[in-house]
This record gives structure tokens, C-alpha cells and sequence, in this order.
């Protein structure tokens, strides 16, 4: 097998997947996955991961045994693979296993696999367990033995280093390829030098590919980074049963991270989110999406402190819980947004007098200024619930609740459904809606329905809307994220 000429015709640029379709092959010999692993570094992950595995060893910085045996000296054996390994810094518990015959010359043919083993503990950072086992029987197996107690007993266990975890099996399970298939299922970690110099600063995980073996070993390694401080979990729908599994190893491995965002997030436990949550101490910027599985639940539990967060973006009856859990609480807290439904989730309360518990009066109670904008879900008939809004307001509005509604400075509408036909009209009732929010700065409107307008014909409507509501402080309007021109306002 030419190495050479498979380099010149592009090898480095084919994917692993190609890659181990041709390797992982039983017809390849070990000396030509060895001999691939020493050409370059990134074929040398790849390479040696799969020779590796041809000798038992699916996670070596786990667990790694070693078989020494009356072999040529220069035959390649799991030892010689490891002692080449970039991708082994520490080894968790090494297993030596002599299956000698026991005969004069098995002295010379100790020593020589000890001389070997030795190298390789110079190289590692850490061992954690040494344990050698010999079943043979002969004249020099008491001497033997006797050496290498003592040759243990010296060797000192100088871990543990990086703390590696082993993510391909547990203790009545073992991850392994379907048959057939090959033997290679190792993603080395990220290397050192990587680490060292490294520019990942955010992680987001679509997939719950990143969240099971072998791929996990990378997910630790990104997480376990130093300067990799914001994650965001999206479109994940697990069994409910895994997710603390799941947050067990973010927070093990990332309890420095400073901004955690969920959305579209399936099948969650508040009590599994409350406790991951819990665990990151350093979090300064929470976002939970509306669209979270468990955020709506009634009995969400009981609420850890939360002392770093600075900016928090939840649904309204999460919020709610997590200021009537703290009402000396959140000491650092500065921007508060605010996921509402039009109906039946505690809006109304920005715009009445109410003696219920709400989050205007518990903001009041803090006795601290925010930065509070509302995201507002309009649902399909807006125009009759805005002026209910209206009629119940009028003359309602005491001195004490307009110093709320000053706080609120970011007004966002998303229309998620089309528009009933007999609906009031929002040109009628929208501009006096709008302006029961005097102190509005920003206003931003979302159609997430095929049914509505375009952004063009929306425009237009916010611009008239805008003219008729009388608001001076506003300063910039959006429309699906385009900035409307000022001077049509």
C-alpha cells in the first residue's frame, strides 16, 4: 500500500467518513495504520484511533490493557501505539497482562517489555492505577513477580491530569459499532496546543449526536475549555429520563459558563432544570425560550439563588415564580425581557390596578431600576383583546404604575397566527394600545404566519400606527429585523 501517492492525489481532504471505509478494514495490516498515524497530525488521530481499537482499547485515557507476549522485538503491539499517542495525556487504569511460557529466557523478555512501559509513563501527565497480572509457571516466575512488585511499587500514581471521563461505557453498559461496521468509535480529545490556543468561545448543540458517544468526548473537551463560556441547547427532544444525565456532564464539565440559552427544547423536568441550573455559579445571562418544554408548567419547584445573573430572558410565569422566590434576590440583575401571550398570562397586569401578586409589583417591591422589554405573542384575534386592555385602563392608571410601564423601554409584537376576519382593526386600536406605554423606545414587529401582509404593507401600517400613537420617546422601529426609516414616522 503507497502511501505516498494516495497523499499526492489528496488524502488529507478526504472525509473520515471515506477515510475509515478504507482503513477500518480488516485486509489493512497494523503496520500501515501505524505507519499513516506517523505521516501527519490530522491523519494520525484518525489512524491510530483504529489501531487502537484492533487491540481492545475503545477509550485509552480511560482504561488501557496491555498483553505482553514472546514476540519479535520489534513487533507493534497496543504499547507501541501508545507511546506515540498525542491524543493519551493520562490513563486512568493501566492493566499489564504477561502470557509468557516461563522458560530461562523470559528474564531478558520482562525487561525488555519494562524497559517500553517505562517510556511510556515518561510521556503521560498522569496514571491513576497500575496493575499487573501473570499467570505463568516456571523457574522464574517467583523472581519475576517479586521485580515487578517492586517495579510497581515505584512507579507512583502522579494523576490524576485532566480528569478524563469515560464516555463508552458504564457498569452494566458498553458503547461498541453494529457488526460489521469496524472497530474504531474513539474522537480524540482536543490536543493540547489546541486548548492552549484556542478562540471557541460559544457552543451550540442542534443535534443529540453531541451528547452520545463517541462524539461526546469532543463535546466534554470544547466544554471543559477555559474561555468556552456560552452555551445554547436548540432543538433537542430526548427521553425525559436523560436529561439529567445530560445537564450532570454540562455542569461537571463547564461550571464556568456565563450564558446558557434553551429554546425549542423537549420533554424537560423543572425540577432537572432547576437543579442544572443550581449548579452554574458564574451564569450571568440566562434565555429561556417560550418554546421549552417544561417553562409553562404550573409546580416548576422550588428556585435556587441565582446571585451573578445580569440579564435574564424567560416567559412570563417563569418569571414570575423566580421573583416570588427571590424578592431580595437578583442583586446584579440590570435587563429583564419578558415573554408574554396577549391573553390569559398576566399582561394585563403592566395595565390595571391589581391587588393579586404580579411582576409589576414585585419589581416595585425590589425597589431597583430595569431595563424591561416585552416580547408579546398576539395569537389570532389581537385587536379585541387590545381593547379590552384599553376600556379596563382608562382612568385606571395611577402614578405608581405608570413609573412601571416607564420601565418597560422595548416593545416587541409577534404575530405567530393569521389574523380572525372579524377581528377589530389594528389600525383603529393599536396606535392608543401602543401609547398606554409612554415611555417606549424601541418597537419591533415579527410575522411568523404565511397568512399576514408582507413586511412592505406592515411598514406602511407601523408608520401610520406610529404617527397616530403620539410616542416621543420612541427611537427606532423594526420589521422582522429592517430598520423603518424615521422620517415616515
Amino acid at each position: 500500500m503507497m502511501f505516498g501517492t494516495m497523499s499526492s492525489s489528496g488524502i488529507y481532504h478526504l472525509p473520515n467518513e471515506l477515510l475509515t471505509h478504507i482503513f477500518d478494514h480488516p485486509d489493512v495490516p497494523n503496520e500501515s495504520l501505524f505507519n499513516l498515524a506517523l505521516t501527519s497530525r490530522s491523519l494520525h488521530y484518525f489512524a491510530l484511533s483504529i489501531f487502537l481499537a484492533r487491540f481492545n482499547i475503545s477509550a485509552p485515557t480511560e482504561r488501557s490493557e496491555l498483553i505482553f507476549q514472546d514476540n519479535p522485538p520489534h513487533t507493534l503491539d497496543a504499547l507501541s501505539g501508545l507511546r506515540i499517542a498525542l491524543f493519551v495525556p493520562s490513563i486512568k487504569t493501566l492493566l499489564c497482562r504477561f502470557e509468557l511460557i516461563g522458560d530461562a529466557g523470559e528474564y531478558d523478555i520482562v525487561m525488555r517489555h519494562m524497559r517500553r512501559l517505562h517510556d511510556l509513563m515518561l510521556k503521560l501527565t498522569a496514571v491513576e492505577n497500575v496493575k499487573f497480572v501473570d499467570n505463568s509457571k516456571g523457574p522464574f516466575s517467583r523472581i519475576k513477580k517479586k521485580l515487578l512488585a517492586k517495579w510497581r511499587s515505584n512507579v507512583v500514581a502522579f494523576g490524576p491530569g485532566d480528569g478524563w471521563i469515560d464516555m463508552l461505557q458504564g457498569e452494566n453498559w458498553k458503547f461498541s459499532r453494529a457488526s460489521g461496521t469496524g472497530s474504531a468509535v474513539v474522537l480524540t480529545p482536543i490536543s493540547s496546543s489546541a486548548r492552549a490556543n484556542g478562540v471557541l468561545r460559544s457552543l451550540t448543540i442542534q443535534s443529540i449526536i453531541f451528547i452520545v458517544p463517541p462524539v461526546l468526548h469532543w463535546t466534554t473537551s470544547v466544554l471543559r475549555l477555559p474561555f468556552m463560556t456560552s452555551l445554547h441547547l436548540m432543538n433537542l427532544s430526548i427521553n425525559r429520563k436523560c436529561w439529567p444525565a445530560v445537564f450532570t456532564l454540562i455542569a461537571d464539565n463547564a461550571p464556568h459558563l456565563a450564558e446558557l440559552r434553551l429554546s425549542r427544547v423537549r420533554q424537560l423536568l423543572p425540577v432537572d432544570l432547576l437543579r442544572f441550573l443550581a449548579r452554574l455559579p458564574k451564569l450571568k445571562t440566562l434565555h429561556l425560550g417560550r418554546d421549552v418544554d417544561c417553562i409553562d408548567t404550573f409546580d416548576l419547584g422550588r428556585f435556587p439563588d441565582f446571585p451573578c445573573p445580569v440579564s435574564l430572558h424567560a416567559p412570563a410565569g417563569w418569571v414570575f415564580k423566580l421573583l416570588s422566590s427571590q424578592r431580595k434576590g437578583l442583586p446584579q440583575l440590570e435587563t429583564l425581557m419578558i415573554v408574554y401571550k396577549l391573553r390569559n398570562d398576566g399582561l394585563s397586569h403592566w395595565l390595571r390596578r391589581s391587588s393579586a401578586s404580579s411582576i409589576p409589583i414585585l419589581l416595585q417591591e425590589q425597589q431597583r431600576q430595569l431595563t424591561v422589554s416585552l416580547i408579546i405573542h398576539l395569537w389570532n384575534s389581537p385587536g379585541w383583546r387590545m381593547l379590552e386592555d384599553l376600556e379596563s385602563a382608562a382612568g385606571a392608571l395611577f402614578d405608581s404604575e405608570r413609573r412601571e410601564l416607564d420601565n418597560i423601554t422595548t416593545l416587541t409584537l409577534v404575530f405567530d397566527s393569521e389574523l380572525e376576519s372579524d377581528d377589530v382593526s389594528l389600525a383603529s386600536v393599536l396606535p392608543k394600545w401602543l401609547a398606554l406605554f409612554f415611555g417606549l423606545r424601541h418597537l419591533a414587529i415579527k410575522t411568523q404566519s404565511k397568512g399576514l401582509p408582507n413586511a412592505r404593507a406592515i411598514t406602511a401600517l407601523m408608520a401610520q400606527i406610529l404617527r397616530e400613537a403620539g410616542l416621543a420617546e420612541i427611537s427606532s422601529v423594526e420589521v422582522n429585523g429592517v430598520v423603518v426609516d424615521s422620517q415616515t414616522y
